[in-house]
C-alpha cells in the first residue's frame, strides 16, 4: 500500500499555513532590492553631478524602504536627499533629512551612521557661515569617528574643520587640518578624499598668496579626479589652477582653466560642483573679468 493522504493533508495544511510568512518574506527581499538598485542610480546621478534626477532616485528609496520597514535602506536615501538637497542650497530641506538621517542612527544604536549624520549637519551649517555650530556638530562626529576608528569619518571632519578654518582666516590652522586630512585619506587610499584635501591644501595657499603651492596642490587633484573619472572635480580642480594663475597675474593660464572648467560642466549639462564658490556663473564672473581689468581689480 503505497501513499500516506492524512500525511499528504497534513503537509498541505501547513504549506498553507506557511504561505502568508514565505509571501512576506519574498516581498520584504523584492523591496530591499529596490531600495539597494534606487539608492545605487542616485548614488551613480550624484557623482555625474546631476542631482534633480539624484534626489528622484533617493526619494523613491525612501518611499520603499520606510514602507518595508528597511532602516538600513532609510538611513541611505535620507544621507543621499540630505546631500542633494545641500549642493543646490536648499538648506532648509537638507536639514531635514539630515534630522531624520540623525534620529534613525540614534534609534537603531548605529555609532558609525550617526557619525555620518552629525558630520553632514556640520558641513551644512558650514556652508551657511554657522561656523561656531559646525565646529560643535564636526567635534561631536570626530568623536565618534575616534571611538570606533573610521578614518574615513575623521577625514572628513578634519576636511570640515579645515574649511571653517581658512573660511576665519586661520590659515596656519587651516593647512594643520588640511594635511591630516590628506594623510588618512592617503592611509585608506580614498581618492576623492584626497582630492577635497588637496582642494582644502590649494585654497589656503591661495589665499596666503602662495600661488605655486596653491596650483602644485591643484595640479595633483585635478590628476586624481581624471583618473576617477569625476568631471565635477575636475571642474573644481582647474578653477583652483585658474584662481593659482590670476594671483600670479598669468591671465591667459587662467582662461584657459576656466574655461576648461566650464565646457565640463556645460558639456553635462550642470551649472554647480559639490563647491558652493565653483559654479557656472561664478567661471563666467572669472572670465568675464579677465576681459576687464577694473572689474577684477573691483572683483578681489
Amino acid at each position: 500500500m503505497t501513499g500516506c493522504p492524512h500525511e499528504g493533508s497534513t503537509g498541505q495544511k501547513g504549506a498553507q499555513a506557511d504561505w502568508p510568512r514565505f509571501r512576506a518574506l519574498i516581498q520584504r527581499a523584492a523591496a530591499g532590492l529596490l531600495v539597494r538598485a534606487l539608492t545605487e542610480m542616485g548614488e551613480a546621478e550624484r557623482m555625474r553631478g546631476r542631482y534633480e534626477p539624484a534626489a528622484g532616485h533617493f526619494e523613491r528609496a525612501l518611499r520603499t524602504a520606510r514602507r518595508s520597514g528597511n532602516r538600513a535602506g532609510e538611513r541611505h536615501a535620507l544621507a543621499g536627499l540630505g546631500y542633494t538637497h545641500r549642493v543646490r542650497g536648499r538648506y532648509e530641506e537638507a536639514a531635514d533629512y539630515y534630522g531624520g538621517l540623525l534620529d534613525v542612527t540614534r534609534a537603531t544604536g548605529d555609532r558609525e551612521g550617526e557619525a555620518h549624520a552629525l558630520r553632514c549637519l556640520g558641513h551644512l551649517h558650514r556652508v551657511q557661515g554657522r561656523y561656531d555650530r559646525a565646529v560643535d556638530y564636526y567635534g561631536r562626529s570626530l568623536d565618534l569617528a575616534l571611538l570606533t576608528g573610521n578614518r574615513a569619518a575623521e577625514h572628513n571632519c578634519l576636511y570640515g574643520l579645515g574649511h571653517v578654518q581658512l573660511a576665519k582666516g586661520r590659515h596656519e590652522q587651516a593647512l594643520d587640518h588640511f594635511e591630516r586630512a590628506l594623510a588618512v585619506a592617503r592611509t585608506t587610499g580614498n581618492g576623492t578624499a584626497q582630492f577635497d584635501a588637496l582642494d582644502g591644501l590649494g585654497r589656503t595657499y591661495c589665499e596666503m598668496d602662495r600661488h605655486a603651492d596653491a596650483r602644485a596642490r591643484h595640479r595633483r587633484a585635478l590628476a586624481i579626479a581624471t583618473d576617477l573619472g569625476h568631471p565635477t572635480n575636475q571642474a573644481r580642480a582647474h578653477d583652483g589652477i585658474a584662481h593659482a594663475h590670476r594671483g600670479e597675474g598669468d591671465r591667459e593660464p587662467a582662461r584657459r582653466h576656466w574655461q576648461a572648467a566650464l565646457d565640463i560642466l556645460t558639456a553635462r549639462g550642470l551649472d554647480r560642483t559639490y563647491d558652493p564658490r565653483v559654479t557656472a556663473d561664478a567661471i563666467r564672473a572669472h572670465l568675464a573679468a579677465l576681459d576687464d581689468p577694473g572689474q577684477e581689480s573691483r572683483g578681489r
